[in-house]
């Protein structure tokens, strides 16, 4: 998770930022950089594995971030 915290940590601003993926890498960095983290069922991973991480909000495919009105 090392290398993705460092290439994402260098592009965010001080804005609140959004991290959306379907794997723990992606709710697991989202969280370590103090992100929203969305998990998306559309991946690799079912609901139960994803749920266990703790995202902010989890959606079934991507088109849904629409509906959480975060963008």
């Amino acid at each position: 998770y090392d290398v993705k915290i460092e290439i994402i940590k260098n592009e965010l601003t001080d804005e609140e930022n959004i991290i959306i993926g379907d794997t723990e890498a992606d709710i697991i960095t989202g969280k370590k950089l103090n992100m929203i983290t969305v998990a998306t069922l559309s991946g690799l991973r079912d609901s139960q594995f994803l749920s266990n991480l703790e995202p902010d909000y989890m959606i079934d495919t991507i088109a849904d971030i629409r509906k959480l009105n975060l963008l």
